[in-house]
């Protein structure tokens, strides 16, 4: 069995258009700093993050807490977009809609699903710490609650925690933290 904690980012610098740069705000930092006290006694095993800087830099402190590094993969990487939105809203809404839906050089919520599934079936067991984003966290949360990922991820805070857990390849619960 393994339990996964995923920690979406806390609160971005939109004004950084590069996705893979953007950090986070001084409350962004703040938010992260109280994911890592709340979650230092949690027993981790590993940490993984994805490999944009608003993520690694969410699960940074509670790493550097428990004294463990942060294993980071583009495998964990918000859905690529074909570029900057000007209408993110409206995108996101018809993506939720029409979950094979992207533009040119996009990636559909679909495809999302199985590349964070994919990376969930090949964990080892243990007890597993995740810095991710909203919608790929929404995109777990709809294999779970078919339907409800759209409403999940537009009521998801920063700095959320969501447990999931797996046996045998298999989702077991996913259930919000905080």
């Amino acid at each position: 069995m393994v339990v996964i904690d995923f920690v979406r980012h806390g609160e971005p610098d939109v004004s950084i258009h590069d996705d893979r740069l953007r950090p986070l705000t001084a409350n962004g930092q703040l938010q992260a700093e109280a994911v890592a006290e709340k979650l230092k006694q949690s027993g981790y095993t590993e940490i993984y993050s994805s490999s944009t800087r608003r993520s690694l830099d969410t699960v940074q402190p509670l790493a550097t807490l428990l004294g463990m590094r942060v294993q980071v993969t583009n495998e964990l990487v918000e859905r690529r977009l074909p570029g900057w939105l000007p209408d993110f809203s409206d995108y996101v809404k018809r993506q939720w809609e029409n979950m094979n839906f992207t533009l040119p050089g996009g990636e559909s919520i679909h495809q999302v699903q199985a590349r964070y599934l994919h990376f969930m079936e090949g964990l080892p067991g243990g007890y597993i710490a995740v810095g991710t984003h909203g919608t790929a966290l929404s995109s777990v949360y709809e294999l779970a609650y078919p339907g409800q990922g759209y409403e999940f991820f537009r009521t998801l805070p920063f700095a959320a925690i969501v447990r999931v857990t797996m046996q045998e390849g298999h989702l077991v619960s996913v259930q919000k933290i905080t």
